[in-house]
C-alpha cells in the first residue's frame, strides 16, 4: 500500500469509529441525543453532527447547547503540534486556501449557519505546542479558548499580537468580531489513537447493548455497515432507525438487567465521562473543583468538595432502592461515597467499573470464590517515634516506593507502613468483579484492624493504586477504621513520592 493511500484508509476507519462512539449516546438511558448524522452539516465540520433533544449545558461557558458539530484529522504519527499560529495556516488541515479560522467566519456568514447555540469541534491526536501561547489558551474542561484570557484588554501582550493576527487574517475590524469568530471552537487535541479509540468504542458498544467489536479480527462490521449507509445515502440517524439497521445485521444483543436501578453519577474528571448526564438520572459534577486531575487554588477538598459530596448522596440514595453508581472520579472521591453511604445505608448501591473488559455494575452478591487472587501483607517500621501508620495497596500499580518516599519527604508522623499487594502481582484487570472487591476490601479491614490500641489511637494514612469499585467498597467497610488521610498521586508531575493530601473521614 502505498504512503498516499495508507493514511486515507486509517483516517476513514477512525472517522468511522468515532462517529460510532458518538452514535452510541442515542442509546444511552437519559441521553438527550435524539440525531447523529455522518458527514452531513455545516462545511468543514460536517464530518459528523449531533443534535439534541433539549439543550445541554456547556460547560466552560454554562450556555445552552443545541447542536454539536465535528471536523476530524487523523494523523498516523505524533510529527507536529498545534501552536496558534495554526489555526490561520491552511496547510495545518490539509487544505490550498481556507485556514480553520476561515472555516469558523465562513459557517458564521453562510446559510450553513445551525440553527440554536451550537459548538464547533475540531478533532485531532496532536498535541499543543508546548511553550507555545495556545497552550494557555485552550481550557482543560472541554477544549475552548479562554477568551477572557486572550481579550486581556493589553495594547501590547503576546495575546494582543495573536489577536491581531488574527484580526488582519480574517478581515475584521474589532475584537467583538473576533470574539464571536472563536466563541464555538473547541480544540480537541491528543485525541485517543485508532487502537485506544477501538477498545473505548467496544466499551462503549456493550453498554448500550451492541456487540462488542472482537479484537480477534482485522475486520470490523461497524466500519462496514457505516460505508454501505453512506453508500445508500442514509446519512442520518435516530435511535430508532440505527437501532433497526443494527438488529438486521445482527449488531444488537440486549442488555441484561437483572434488577431495575436507579442510575447516578460523580464526576471529577471530564474525559470520558463528557456525557455522564445521558447516563445517569442524577449526577454531581465536581469539574469546577479542579484543574485537570490537580485541586483548583480556590477550592479545598474538606471544606468544599466533601460537603457537595454528602448532600447529593443524602439527597439522591434512599433506603430500599437500587442505584448503579458511576464514578468517573478521583480516588477520593470513590472512597469517600463508599464511606458516606456505608454498609448500613439501607440501600443497594453498586459501582460501575470501566476497564479493558468493558463497562461492568461491580453488584456484589453472596457468592465466594477462593481461586481469585488475594492479598499478602508487609509490614514496616519507619520511624519508631511515630503513632500514625500508612496503609499502601499496590493492586493496579506498585506504590510501595513513592510512599516510602512521599512519608520520608513530608516528614509525616508515621510509624509504620502496612503494604499489601496481589499474590499474582499489581495488575490493572486483577480484580474480576463486584464480589472480589469486596473480598479484598474484607481483606484490608481484617489487616487494618490488627493494628495496636496506640496505634489505633492515630491516624490512618491510605495510599490506593486500584480500580474506582473496589475503592468505593474499601470506603463502605472503612468506617471501623477510624481517622482516616486519603491521598492523590500528582499523575501530571509523575515524580517519585508524587502525593498530595486529599479528604479526612471519620475519627
Amino acid at each position: 500500500m502505498t504512503s498516499s493511500i495508507r493514511p486515507r484508509f486509517l483516517g476513514d476507519r477512525y472517522q468511522s469509529r468515532f462517529f460510532w462512539l458518538i452514535a452510541c449516546k442515542l442509546f444511552e438511558r437519559y441521553s438527550r441525543v435524539n440525531k447523529v448524522c455522518y458527514e452531513i452539516g455545516p462545511s468543514g465540520f460536517d464530518d459528523i453532527s449531533v443534535y439534541y433533544s433539549k439543550p445541554v449545558i456547556d460547560l466552560e461557558t454554562d450556555m445552552t447547547v443545541l447542536q454539536d458539530h465535528y471536523q476530524i484529522k487523523f494523523h498516523t504519527t505524533y510529527s507536529s503540534a498545534v501552536g496558534w499560529q495554526s489555526l490561520s495556516d491552511p496547510g495545518f488541515i490539509n487544505a490550498s486556501s481556507r485556514s480553520l479560522l476561515q472555516r469558523l467566519q465562513q459557517i458564521q456568514r453562510s446559510d450553513d449557519l445551525p440553527q440554536g447555540a451550537f459548538r464547533l469541534y475540531f478533532v485531532t491526536p496532536w498535541h499543543l505546542l508546548q511553550g507555545d501561547p495556545l497552550s494557555g489558551l485552550v481550557s482543560r474542561i472541554d477544549g475552548a479558548l479562554i477568551l477572557d484570557k486572550l481579550f486581556d484588554g493589553k495594547k501590547n501582550s503576546v495575546f494582543a499580537r495573536i489577536r491581531k493576527t488574527w484580526r488582519d487574517h480574517l478581515g475584521l475590524f474589532n475584537d467583538d468580531e473576533l470574539r464571536a469568530v472563536l466563541s464555538p471552537l473547541r480544540l480537541k487535541v491528543a485525541s485517543p489513537s485508532l487502537g485506544d479509540l477501538t477498545s473505548l468504542l467496544s466499551t462503549s458498544l456493550g453498554s448500550v447493548g451492541l456487540k462488542p467489536i472482537d479484537p480477534a479480527l482485522r475486520t470490523c462490521s461497524y466500519d462496514d455497515l457505516l460505508r454501505n449507509l453512506v453508500e445508500s445515502n442514509r446519512r442520518e440517524f435516530d435511535r430508532d432507525t440505527l437501532m433497526e439497521t443494527c438488529k438486521r445485521e445482527g449488531l444488537w444483543v440486549g442488555l441484561k438487567n437483572d434488577r431495575p436501578a436507579s442510575w447516578i453519577g460523580v464526576r471529577s474528571f471530564l474525559r470520558w465521562a463528557e456525557d455522564m448526564e445521558d447516563k445517569t438520572e442524577s449526577m454531581l459534577c465536581l469539574l469546577d473543583q479542579f484543574s485537570g486531575r490537580k485541586l483548583a487554588t480556590n477550592s479545598s477538598w474538606d471544606e468544599e468538595i466533601k460537603p457537595r459530596l454528602s448532600e447529593f448522596l443524602d439527597k439522591v440514595v434512599k433506603p430500599g432502592q437500587a442505584y448503579n453508581l458511576l464514578l468517573d472520579a478521583h480516588f477520593s472521591i470513590a472512597f469517600a461515597c463508599g464511606h458516606m453511604l456505608g454498609t448500613k445505608s439501607g440501600a443497594d448501591v453498586a459501582p460501575v467499573q470501566r476497564g479493558s473488559r468493558g463497562v461492568m455494575i461491580w453488584r456484589r452478591d453472596d457468592t465466594v470464590r477462593q481461586d481469585r487472587p488475594h492479598l499478602k501483607w508487609a509490614s514496616e517500621v519507619l520511624n519508631p517515634s511515630g503513632g500514625d501508620v500508612a496503609l499502601a495497596l499496590s493492586i493496579s500499580h506498585p506504590i510501595a516506593e513513592d510512599v516510602r518516599e512521599f512519608i520520608r519527604t513530608t516528614q509525616i508522623p508515621v510509624g509504620r507502613l502496612i503494604h499489601g499487594t496481589l499474590e499474582v502481582g499489581p495488575g490493572i484487570d486483577r480484580i474480576v468483579d463486584g464480589n472480589h472487591a469486596w473480598q479484598l476490601a474484607e481483606e484490608v479491614s481484617v489487616e487494618v484492624k490488627k493494628r495496636s490500641p496506640a496505634e489505633r489511637l492515630h491516624n490512618l494514612h491510605i495510599f490506593v493504586s486500584a480500580p474506582n469499585g473496589f475503592s468505593f467498597y474499601l470506603g463502605q467497610i472503612a468506617s471501623s477504621f477510624g481517622r482516616c488521610v486519603l491521598y492523590e498521586y500528582d499523575f501530571e508531575k509523575n515524580v517519585a513520592g508524587g502525593y498530595e493530601r486529599s479528604l479526612t473521614l471519620g475519627g
